[in-house]
């Protein structure tokens, strides 16, 4: 008998994240029949968060792609301000949705995540710093980009921007920044519809 084949997943963890940020997301994920592995260059599908988007690969043929929450389009905010923006109104979100104990504890993480590996911190923040404002070009089958309502990282993009490169398209959402790590079960539906479509 054969068993059904398994989708994978492979994600790029952006600014302060890693595999224990990422924990309900990849729980979800295994539960939908995906299986989470670790070389993006080996996986069916691509999920990137925050500044994740950097360390996407170019040659992607093939692959389905989700951008969540990009850092590009931050008119008017240094990246310092912009993060204490972002925290502020992650906050402000969890205290409406009821999820502050989770929101706490992704934070304590990212804290860990962020003095745990300094360098690997600078190098990401130096990035985003340099960093343009077009996405990053590859040959996916499929590019879904997902930007959050007055996210105050990624809430500026405009729809043109990212349709402006087939296969991209453009995923309005109501969450904060990172909310696929505290409400994951939106982001995998879209996974699914993007890898089924």
């Amino acid at each position: 008998m054969t068993a059904k084949y398994r989708p994978t997943v492979a994600i790029i963890y952006g600014f302060a994240e890693g595999p224990l940020v990422g924990k309900y997301f990849r729980r979800l994920l295994h539960q939908k029949g995906f299986r989470v592995i670790t070389d993006p260059q080996e996986a069916d599908i691509i999920v990137t968060h925050s500044g994740g988007v950097y360390y996407l690969p170019q040659d992607l043929q093939g692959k389905t792609v989700l951008i969540v929450a990009p850092t590009y389009w931050r008119f008017g905010d240094s990246l310092i301000k912009g993060g204490l923006s972002k925290i502020r109104q992650e906050a402000q979100h969890a205290i409406k949705k009821h999820h502050l104990r989770r929101w706490f504890e992704k934070a304590y993480i990212n804290t860990m995540y962020v003095f745990g590996d300094v360098p690997a911190s600078v190098r990401m923040f130096q990035t985003a710093k340099i960093a343009g404002k077009d996405l990053p070009l590859c040959n996916a089958k499929r590019v879904g980009v997902i930007s959050h309502h007055n996210d105050a990282w990624s809430g500026y993009i405009q729809k043109v921007a990212v349709e402006k490169y087939l296969p991209y398209c453009l995923i309005s959402h109501a969450g904060s920044h990172d909310d696929i790590w505290i409400h994951p079960k939106d982001y995998v539906a879209v996974i699914q519809y993007l890898y089924e479509s």
